[in-house]
């Protein structure tokens, strides 16, 4: 036989072999959706680093970080608290211009501390896990001090719903810093195809598994989830009363 004829089956056989090798290659992975969010949740702090409450812009999301707060002072505040105040915050609530106006207090004083702290993200959970567990917390909280009640309940949902809306499809973002305060904890939510900072906490709260403090050292008083919180929400503990939730003198009670 030629050397021509033997040719084409070799030929052959590489065009078959090429393909065959190409089709080994690992397909490029999928890039990282948290990675905006991440960004979004790092380009915050530098900015509360530099502006504070001048960061913050009028979103809608704010709303749902605010019905998530809500939420979390009810899984966290006082029984009485709870009772002389939560009227007074659900207007709060309702009202936009008073949740922008928290948004504010929170970056101001967040940003005291924030500043020199060298805060990176390194952790991510998203907030459809997260709003459950604090959903839970918040209905086992009211029922262990009775407080869950059909109107409760209806409040609880409705809260619960309102930072289902903006949040359920963002991320919860974890931040250490390598300065006090050692954490931040920020809420990135979607907004037009990107993703922006709709809330903020320096302290993990224990649903979460965290180990917030839940009073200040030197008055004892309950520390809520956000700060600017109308007095009503607020609880002092004085030296030499009952108990830090019932402010009654002990010669008078």
């Amino acid at each position: 036989m030629s050397p021509r004829f033997r040719a084409v089956p070799i030929a052959l056989a590489v065009t078959m072999f090429v393909p065959a090798c190409a089709s080994r290659k690992e397909p490029p992975k999928p890039p990282d959706p948290t990675v905006p969010a991440q960004r979004a949740a790092q380009a915050w702090v530098h900015c509360l680093e530099q502006n504070g409450g001048a960061c913050v812009s009028n979103h809608k999301e704010f709303a749902s970080w605010d019905a998530y707060a809500l939420l979390g002072w009810l899984a966290t505040g006082s029984p009485t608290s709870i009772l002389a105040g939560l009227r007074k915050e659900l207007q709060h609530h309702r009202d936009e211009m008073s949740v922008q106006r928290r948004m504010i207090a929170v970056s101001d004083a967040a940003a005291s501390e924030l500043r020199g702290a060298e805060c990176q993200t390194v952790d991510v959970m998203n907030f459809s896990d997260v709003i459950p567990k604090l959903d839970a917390a918040v209905r086992a909280r009211m029922e262990y001090f009775g407080l869950l009640n059909g109107q409760m309940d209806s409040i609880i949902q409705g809260l619960v719903s309102e930072a289902k809306g903006d949040l359920n499809t963002g991320y919860f973002v974890t931040m250490e810093c390598a300065n006090e305060p050692y954490s931040a904890y920020v809420a990135a939510a979607e907004h037009d195809n990107h993703y922006i900072v709709a809330g903020m906490m320096l302290e993990l709260p224990d649903y979460l598994g965290g180990s917030r403090t839940i009073r200040t050292r030197d008055t004892g008083a309950l520390l809520p989830m956000r700060t600017g919180v109308s007095e009503a929400t607020e609880t002092s503990a004085t030296e030499g009363t009952v108990h830090p939730w019932i402010n009654i003198v002990v010669e008078e009670f």
